[in-house]
């Protein structure tokens, strides 16, 4: 199982905070049997090459083990520049060989690219209140395992941000129908069926055991901005604007959500809305422990997850999935 050494955890920057040169972070904690009451984070700024990142600021965040599944952090009056987060549990079994999770890089802007922020904000960008509390971001699932013939239903919500991030979805929606006695709600697989899209959405967020929302970009404009992606074609309209709306206004609906940042997106791109809502998993490191999620399940490490179930993921339609990752990855930093 995990130990002190090889714990990570799922991290979320809220991007408003960084242009009031802020940086708000929240952390999914350990399990109570680790009795980790300690963390220590660190605010590292980025250099032009490793020798030159220095620590600009760091703090121990104290916890009670099994009180709160997450912890939040904040470092305020951050100066203009690029960082990142470390953060390491403060335990006499960590040593400096174990493992440490680091974030993506994020920017605190100057105030130059401050003054295009109000100038874009004044043009009708309408932030939501940032609700920055001490919420699930990692569910504590039941130890107990589900019987073989668990199954589970999914719907697949996302943006349509460019033919590429389509193509991901695609290989997302594939990787996932090809496990055993999950079922996948894709709207383009069910267009002949959809009928009044009005209808059919409500209908798959209600039935729906989840809802996997692919984080992007476009989720971010759509959401935060009111703005649709220019390249955006869907022939149904948008469905992340309705969803969200219903996910945050409706208890049930929040406690299916999902959200699933892929390899090539950064995590700033969670909505403020549902920053501190549902369970959040990375693609495709946290691969396994989706999996077991969907079923009701949960592992700690990667062998933990290969041991419970040695079948998943399946290799051939992996391989597939972390190839159009690629891609998308590569897109990005163009």
């Amino acid at each position: 199982g995990e130990t002190v050494c090889d714990w990570e955890s799922t991290v979320l920057v809220l991007e408003p905070a960084l242009s009031k040169k802020s940086v708000i972070a929240q952390f999914s904690l350990a399990s109570s049997a680790l009795n980790i009451s300690k963390y220590n984070v660190t605010l590292v700024k980025e250099g032009s090459t490793m020798m030159e990142n220095s620590v600009a600021d760091k703090q121990t965040i104290e916890t009670k083990p099994g009180e709160s599944l997450a912890g939040s952090v904040s470092f305020k009056n951050v100066a203009p520049g690029r960082y990142y987060l470390l953060i390491h549990p403060d335990h006499l079994e960590w040593i400096p060989h174990c493992s440490v999770t680091r974030t993506d890089t994020f920017t605190i802007p100057s105030n130059a690219q401050k003054a295009v922020l109000a100038i874009s904000l004044m043009c009708g960008l309408v932030l939501l209140v940032v609700i920055v509390t001490a919420s699930i971001i990692y569910v504590y699932l039941k130890r107990r395992a589900l019987p073989p013939c668990g199954s589970a239903t999914v719907f697949l919500l996302y943006s349509y941000d460019s033919a590429l991030h389509f193509e991901a979805v695609k290989a997302l929606q594939q990787f996932l129908s090809k496990v055993p006695g999950l079922r996948v709600i894709f709207d383009v697989a069910e267009a002949n069926e959809m009928g009044a899209p009005h209808h059919w959405l409500p209908t798959q967020l209600r039935h729906a055991d989840h809802i996997l929302l692919v984080i992007s970009a476009g989720v971010y404009d759509k959401v935060e901005k009111y703005r649709i992606p220019t390249h955006e074609h869907h022939p149904w309209g948008d469905l992340v604007t309705p969803a969200v709306y219903d996910i945050v206004r409706l208890d049930a609906l929040q406690k299916k959500l999902v959200k699933v940042v892929m390899r090539g997106t950064s995590e700033t791109r969670v909505p403020t809305s549902l920053f501190t809502r549902g369970v959040t998993f990375k693609l495709p490191k946290h691969t396994s422990r989706l999996l077991h999620h969907l079923f009701g399940q949960q592992c700690h490490s990667a062998l933990h997850c290969k041991v419970r179930h040695p079948q998943w993921p399946d290799p051939d339609s992996e391989r597939t999935f972390q190839k159009a990752l690629e891609k998308l990855e590569l897109a990005s930093t163009i």
